[in-house]
């Protein structure tokens, strides 16, 4: 019995990372893909920024805005303030544009609840999401809104970059093109579990108020294919900023989007059966409802292997190599935590570190109050 529970734990800890996978290439063996080749749609744009304290982005922001390769007569920038404390709002109120707006809710109440305000700002355009501190290719807003001209599409979400220093882009890691290779397979479905926060899309009718406590890049791709309309990944709309190195940003990060994002998904579960949504109920489920515990699963695979080798020695050699792996995971914290560059060792005690976080996002999710505020990440 306890062989079945041991290996039973092992297929739960990898059903997340290989076998959801699998199953999305089984569906897409039954999903025509769509190439959308229509150079001449360019409908009327409305992009919306929250930003609190944010003197120190928001003007290259704007500025990058201002210089897309999309049609000036048919694309603004709305900036909603959150109740910022720093010269913010006056940056933007010097920039002399029709197109360039500022919104300022007074009382800081966080991200969702400033979109909110722009409700009545959009009219029948498709609004786009970013944040303060990211910026656009020039042809990105085009991109974004390409596969628009397809009815059946009510969001598109991009692809976020990271550069370095040097102004050079950085590579895509083995995690991140896993990741990108997860969009491609869950975008043939129609269907996304989240959008790229810093820079995604959704037809302005379908834009509506969300409680203060939801994550929008989170939600609105669950609530839009409950509305009957297909989400898919556009990876030739690129957004880029400045690459954050410190991994302790990066795991606070982590159980900050795990919370709300896990909040979230039980709020909405029952809609998701209800509405027969059941491509988005596989994505939210595979892609992260089962990585939130991921560690938990781990863990009793570990626990009951110790107790095994406890009684057979068969079991010892198994128990030795788990932990050869989780003592070569303590090296890469600890070469984290002094900055030393190890790859692959690091890459192992990440995958673990990363885990553990949003097994403690998903905890923090049962909390009564879930915080909606952010602060400005630090550099």
């Amino acid at each position: 019995m306890l062989d079945f529970t041991m290996f039973g734990c092992l297929i739960l800890a990898m059903a997340s990372y290989i076998l959801y996978p699998a199953i999305l290439m089984i569906l897409c063996l039954f999903a025509r893909e769509e190439k959308n080749s229509n150079y001449s749609f360019f409908p009327r744009t409305v992009t919306l920024v929250s930003a609190y304290n944010e003197e120190k982005h928001i003007l290259n922001r704007i500025n990058n805005f201002l210089s897309s390769d999309y049609p000036p007569d048919k694309s603004k920038i709305i900036v909603i303030s959150d109740a910022s404390s720093d010269k913010t709002d006056l940056l933007v109120q010097q920039i002399k544009s029709n197109r360039v707006k500022l919104v300022r809710q007074e009382k800081r109440l966080g991200k969702t609840s400033a979109l909110n305000m722009c409700l009545g700002e959009v009219n029948n355009s498709i609004i786009i999401f970013t944040d303060s501190n990211t910026c656009f290719t020039k042809e990105a807003i085009f991109q974004l809104t390409r596969p628009f001209s397809d009815p059946k599409v009510g969001l598109v979400s991009g692809l976020q970059l990271y550069k370095k220093t040097n102004g050079e882009f950085n590579t895509l890691g083995l995690y991140s093109k896993y990741e990108f290779y997860l969009k491609k397979l869950e975008s043939r479905i129609g269907s996304l579990a989240g959008a790229d926060g810093a820079i995604y899309a959704i037809k302005g009718e379908l834009f509506e108020t969300i409680p203060n406590a939801y994550i929008n890049d989170f939600y609105h791709p669950m609530n839009i294919t409950n509305r009957g309309y297909k989400v898919v990944f556009q990876k030739n709309a690129l957004a880029y900023e400045e690459s954050d190195e410190s991994f302790a940003n990066e795991i606070n990060r982590q159980i900050r989007i795990t919370t709300q994002s896990a909040y979230i998904f039980r709020k909405e579960f029952l809609n998701l059966i209800v509405n027969k949504n059941y491509k988005a109920l596989i994505c939210y489920t595979g892609h992260k409802a089962m990585r939130w515990i991921t560690i938990v699963w781990l863990f009793l695979f570990f626990a009951i292997n110790l107790i095994q080798a406890t009684f057979y020695s068969s079991y010892r050699e198994l128990l030795i190599l788990q932990i050869i792996f989780y003592t070569i995971c303590l090296i890469g914290s600890f070469s984290n935590f002094l900055k030393i560059k190890l790859p692959y060792i690091c890459m192992m005690s990440n995958f673990i570190e990363i885990n553990c976080a949003m097994f403690v996002g998903f905890v923090k999710s049962f909390k009564k109050e879930i915080n909606s505020t952010w602060n400005v990440r630090s550099k």
